[in-house]
């Protein structure tokens, strides 16, 4: 995103009143981070025979002296129109006070959208309502200071005469902002004519309200900052009060969203394709883009627009937040999001006072938030429960599906471990950082969703094809194969087992089932060189074998099991602790993959490994190999239910 625009911060000073607060806005203005650039002129409305001297940490402050008329607003107007040529001008009173750092970067962002003129910390409640409700509303209700042509008046009549006078269109209501924080870019200030000055008190608060009407009758926006009255900057008149105002809760919940795109039919006639951080973002054209909508998971809207994007997780927001506007028409959130890839407690909208970038988001209504079953235990009227259980994938197929989505593809959407390499700067901070073993786990889930709901589904990028060759009894070491072979893949496998290397179909390449992948085979697939460098073939010989065994199942399961363990697959720890606790440890099969040593030593471990194995099993009183055999089919059962044993 370009660089922001410098704003000229004006501050207004009544040289009667004490100095400790403009020094001490001063001082906050100096060291407070404002995540934006910015000057500061300081307005002197002046009393005193002698000029205001002004110490300041403030590098090339400007002071102004002028006679004291109009109030702050005299003031304000003074500066505006002494230092014209800013992009942006925020107006605060020296009893200000900066709440939090990137203090100015809210303002500057919302000023950046043309239809909004004027932006402030408070809009007034009591005039949000019609003329007709107001003047009901202060009917008989008069305040020092207010006259017409000299007469005591009533308060509205006395801001009536005052607009009249001075062409007012005053719109159907009286909603406006305090004139205590404002901030308007310097093209609307020109077209209003700076401010109006008010001689009297009464005219003073007439003044205060043109300033909105004035913008608003160019057709622009008023609005306020904050998820909450004086989000950014606070006044003397608010100290200690601003943080008992509610957050606003985020207004666009799934349901109502999906009635209306659903009813303006605004995405149909295209196909959508959802894109993530796998290997196959990579593979990702122009064209395609072109030719669906597009549905962002998490880092995704980084480097590309999308039609939706799609965070789980609110460090998301964080590292996109300079794109995120431009890049998505729409946000989509938990209503509890996750944090660092765990679920989280806060609400979606207690981030707003942190991430300005999301409440800008949703004054726009183009954030819309769903009720995720991750927050356990708490329920949101407004959406339906979307199920979430490994990955935001999954999320995202339920939401197209309730869209009435039924043809859907995917890059980016792939197994193994790995992610693109245009997001290998995540690799260390997000990638399974949700203690999922491989991407894969997505798969199943996905596939339950399209069912249910009829759902035309591929991938866009073909998988590579790969026969395993699984004789008898070879059912644990090949799916321990297919296993390191998605982890160690940069692409998608579509992998077959045959029991003969006849049956393979035609084109795929072919691998013994009692094999490890020590290298990426699909580089070797793509590129049409042998796989042969990529897959460690178990050695041959078993010192471990026990010839007293007469069970020849028990016999090769055991055998199976002390070769996995030779090569570092299961960790007999793990087989106590598993079995002890009376479940199957699915982390067996998860384990990282040592190199592979040479001969001499993988003997030499795999002896050792084997006395420390039946030295385990003989702690666990396994009499019998086949219950060993037994259990550690579950894992591998559970694991192909989940959809991890499959493309």
């Amino acid at each position: 995103m370009p660089a922001l625009a410098k704003t000229l911060v004006v501050v207004s000073f009544y040289d009667a009143r004490p100095r400790q607060d403009l020094d001490a806005l001063l001082q906050d203005l100096a060291t407070v981070p404002a995540e934006a650039p910015f000057d500061v002129l300081v307005v002197v409305n002046q009393t005193q025979p002698t000029a205001t001297a002004i110490a300041s940490p403030l590098p090339n402050l400007r002071v102004l002296h002028r006679p004291n008329t109009g109030y702050n607003i005299g003031a304000w107007d003074h500066g505006y129109r002494a230092a014209p040529g800013y992009s942006n001008y925020l107006f605060l009173q020296d009893e200000c006070r900066l709440r939090r750092p990137g203090w100015l970067r809210p303002f500057v962002r919302r000023l950046l959208r043309p239809e909004v003129g004027l932006v402030g910390e408070r809009m007034n409640p009591a005039w949000a309502a019609s003329w007709a409700e107001i003047a009901r509303k202060f009917a008989g209700h008069t305040l020092e200071g207010h006259q017409v042509l000299g007469a005591p008046a009533d308060r509205l009549p006395t801001y009536r005469h005052f607009w009249a006078r001075h062409g007012i269109a005053l719109g159907e209501r009286g909603d406006h902002l305090q004139t205590l924080v404002l901030a308007a870019r310097g093209e609307v200030l020109a077209r209003t004519d700076g401010f109006l000055l008010g001689g009297d008190y009464g005219e003073a608060i007439a003044a205060e309200i043109a300033i909105s009407k004035r913008v608003q009758a160019l057709g622009l926006l008023v609005e306020e900052i904050g998820p909450r009255p004086f989000t950014w900057i606070t006044h003397a008149q608010w100290q200690g009060k601003a943080e008992t105002q509610p957050l606003r809760a985020p207004r666009l919940g799934l349901s109502a969203w999906l009635e209306t795109v659903r009813a303006t039919k605004q995405f149909d006639g295209k196909p959508w394709l959802v894109l993530g951080k796998g290997p196959t973002f990579a593979e990702c054209t122009d064209a395609q883009r072109a030719a669906h909508h597009t549905f962002g998971l998490n880092h995704v809207v980084r480097e590309q627009p999308v039609t939706i994007a799609h965070a789980i997780d609110v460090d998301v927001v964080v590292a996109c937040r300079e794109v995120l506007a431009a890049n998505c028409q729409y946000l989509l959130m938990p209503r509890v999001p996750h944090v660092g890839s765990v679920a989280g407690e806060r609400l979606l909208e207690e981030w707003f006072l942190e991430i300005p970038e999301l409440y800008e988001l949703e004054v726009q209504g183009r954030l819309v938030w769903y009720a995720c079953s991750t927050a356990t235990g708490r329920t949101f009227q407004g959406s339906p429960r979307i199920e979430v259980q490994f990955f935001s994938s999954e999320a995202a197929f339920q939401i197209l599906a309730a869209m009435g989505v039924r043809t859907i593809r995917s890059l980016g959407i792939d197994g193994g471990t790995r992610y693109s390499g245009t997001f290998a700067d995540l690799a260390g901070s997000t990638r399974l950082q949700n203690g999922q073993p491989l991407f894969d786990r997505q798969f199943a889930r996905i596939a339950a969703i399209v069912r249910q709901h009829g759902i035309d589904y591929a991938p866009l990028a073909k998988p590579l094809e790969l026969t395993i060759v699984q004789r008898a009894h070879e059912e644990l070491v090949a799916a321990v194969l297919e296993h390191t072979l998605r982890c160690s893949t940069s692409f998608p496998l579509a992998i077959t087992r045959v029991s003969d290397p006849t049956q393979a179909p035609a084109g795929t390449a072919i691998v013994p089932a009692r094999a490890l992948a020590i290298a990426d085979i699909a580089t070797a697939l793509r590129s049409g060189t042998s796989t042969a460098s990529c897959v460690h073939e178990f050695v041959a010989r078993r010192p471990w074998h026990d010839p007293t065994t007469t069970d020849v199942h028990g016999r090769a399961w055991l055998d199976t099991f002390a070769e996995m363990v030779s090569v570092g697959l299961v960790a007999p720890a793990l087989v106590r602790r598993a079995v002890r606790s009376g479940h199957a440890d699915a982390r067996l099969l998860m384990l990282p993959i040592p190199a592979v040593p040479t001969v001499g030593d993988a003997v030499a471990m795999a002896e050792q490994r084997v006395r420390s194995l039946r030295y385990e099993l003989a702690n666990l009183r396994l009499s019998r190999t086949w219950q060993v055999g037994r259990w550690l089919t579950t894992p591998l059962r559970l694991i192909s239910q989940n959809g991890s044993g499959r493309a």
